[in-house]
């Protein structure tokens, strides 16, 4: 989309180029990412993308358009400058992003819009293919809120400086325990190791799970 403006919209079934069925909660995923945008926004100064519209468009398909954040993603960066980019992003992301939303906590994992299901994060949802998770309550005010896909292509960096410009992307967010959260920007994508990503999910498939109702 042109003039500085990115467009996120749910596809027609003829624009897919695959299966329809193949995809998960497509609408939900954008009314998340609208409603968590709105609440990082209103309760942090994590920066994010600025919201220009939400709503259908002429084709009845919901539409998120946000500013273009100037940058470079974390992903885009050498392998020679990468430690050093690490090594900032690691400082701003411990001293000065995680803080903030592991302040904002509430008692049922899900979406900020309750009235939305439960989008889990997505390695989980595409391996068990599941039409519903689990809304997982607690005595406690004990799940914070996690981005859910922090990887490098998520994270916008100043080339020059290496200041997080923005975090993108934010359609798989909600309240989890904290360590939903992983530092996946630590890692290229196609160097990550498999099997703790297989731990992950099956860990995060007992969390779901455990002491479900049979």
């Amino acid at each position: 989309m042109g003039n500085g403006l990115f467009s996120k919209r749910q596809l027609k079934p003829s624009e897919l180029g695959y299966p329809p069925e193949r995809l998960i909660l497509p609408e939900e995923r954008i009314k998340n990412e609208y409603a968590a945008l709105c609440y990082i926004r209103d309760n942090t100064t994590i920066p994010i993308p600025e919201i220009e519209s939400f709503g259908r468009d002429e084709n009845d398909s919901l539409k998120l358009v946000t500013g273009i954040v100037a940058g470079k993603m974390l992903e885009d960066f050498d392998d020679e400058e990468r430690p050093a980019v690490l090594e900032a992003v690691d400082q701003q992301m411990e001293r000065h992003i995680f803080p903030q939303p592991q302040k904002l906590q509430r008692d049922s994992v899900g979406c900020v819009d309750e009235s939305l299901p439960v989008i889990a994060p997505n390695c989980l949802m595409y391996k068990h293919r599941r039409p519903f998770w689990r809304r997982v309550t607690s005595d406690t005010p004990s799940f914070v809120f996690c981005h859910n896909d922090l990887s490098g292509f998520n994270i916008i960096l100043n080339p020059d400086t290496y200041e997080i410009a923005a975090i993108i992307d934010w359609e798989y967010a909600g309240f989890f325990p904290a360590w939903f959260d992983r530092r996946l920007w630590r890692e290229r994508y196609n160097k990550r190791n498999w099997d703790e990503v297989d731990k992950y999910i099956e860990d995060a498939k007992d969390f779901f799970d455990k002491d479900a109702p049979k």
